[in-house]
């Protein structure tokens, strides 16, 4: 025979490592997602305490909401309606009287219409706002600032959502 006619059976065939890494992560991934569920299932919940109100807990108003019309560029109506266990309302009409303090005049009487209703109901920290299409933009800006003092959240509502 010639010398390159070698016998190979003396060799010895390599293992596939791939199939073998694959199965190392997977038992690797398995592992590490038990021990952090059995952590979970030690977890204890502390019994619930219960505790005795002397006072009595009474229902915030509902939707209160500020409608605002104007009925020239003198006159604006306010009115602060709110509904609930007590519903009522408050009526301002605000007569603007001099030309060059009419937004500190419109924003002192808003301010001291929702003074009074967050006195009664201090819980309340959002208000409805509704303006008529007659409000300028000038008072659309005031009669907020002088809610805003007052309350955290201004929501703007449409006057024919207002209206119902």
């Amino acid at each position: 025979m010639f010398e390159f006619d070698r016998n190979d059976s003396h060799h010895i065939t390599e293992p596939e490592l791939v199939p073998i890494l694959d199965a190392l992560t997977s038992v690797i991934f398995f592992l590490v997602l038990s021990t952090t569920f059995v952590q979970f299932t030690k977890l204890t919940v502390p019994p619930s305490q219960t505790s005795i109100v002397d006072k009595p807990i009474v229902d915030p108003p509902l939707n209160p909401k500020l409608i605002v019309r104007s009925k020239n560029e003198n006159t604006i109506d306010a009115t602060l309606k709110w509904y609930g266990e007590q519903p009522a309302s408050v009526h301002e009409n605000i007569v603007l009287k001099t030309a060059t303090d009419r937004s500190v005049e419109l924003e002192t009487k808003i301010e001291k219409l929702v003074t009074d209703y967050t006195e009664k109901y201090p819980n309340e920290k959002t208000l409805q706002i509704a303006f008529s299409k007659d409000v300028n933009y000038q008072q659309v800006i005031t009669v907020m600032d002088g809610v805003r003092k007052k309350m955290e959240n201004v929501v703007l509502v449409s006057w024919a959502e207002a209206e119902q």
